[in-house]
Formats: C-alpha cells, sequence, structure tokens
C-alpha cells in the first residue's frame, strides 16, 4: 500500500496506536521537553505531515476518525488534515507528560 492508499484509522485510539509507531526519538524529546503548543508548532511539518500522510488524513475517509477526535477531544477539534495531525500531536504530548 503506497502513502496515497493510506486507509485512516477509525477512531483515536487506532490513530495514536499507529502515530506512535511513527515517532522518531527527536519527536519524543521534544513532547516531553516541550510546552503543548511549542510542541505542536515544532512538530508540524515532520511529524505532523507523517501522520497527515501516514494515516491517510487527506482522505475523504478520514471524517469518521475526525469526528471521533472532536468527540474525545473537544479542546483540539479535527476540522481538517492539519487540525486532526495537531490534535494527535496533542494526545501524543499528553501521553508523554
Amino acid at each position: 500500500m503506497t502513502n496515497a492508499e493510506a486507509v485512516p484509522p477509525v477512531n483515536l485510539g487506532e490513530a495514536l496506536k499507529r502515530a506512535r509507531s511513527l515517532l522518531t526519538e527527536d519527536d519524543v524529546a521534544t513532547l516531553k521537553s516541550k510546552s503543548l503548543p511549542a510542541a505542536i508548532w515544532s512538530l508540524h511539518l515532520t511529524l505532523g505531515h507523517s501522520l497527515r500522510r501516514d494515516l491517510g488524513l487527506w482522505s475523504d475517509d478520514a471524517i469518521t476518525l475526525f469526528r471521533d477526535i472532536t468527540e474525545k477531544m473537544p479542546e483540539h477539534p479535527a476540522l481538517d488534515a492539519d487540525s486532526a495531525s495537531s490534535a494527535l500531536i496533542a494526545a501524543l504530548w499528553n501521553e508523554s507528560q
């Protein structure tokens, strides 16, 4: 399966499981050492891009995941691929604290 064909996860738990597998040592260090806003900003173009690509967040099929993220994390509504990847980074940040 190519990245363009990535099937989006259907819920936050599945998305986080897949997201954890994408974390580099640098990503983990950033999550542990920075504030939430700084971590989201720092990781948007690296980890965020990997999440958007490898989790199929640009796909129309990601709407089910967006709804689940928004329901479970109303402080980080997932309205599109960018906001969904930011919400996933926030969830990973929370796990790292």
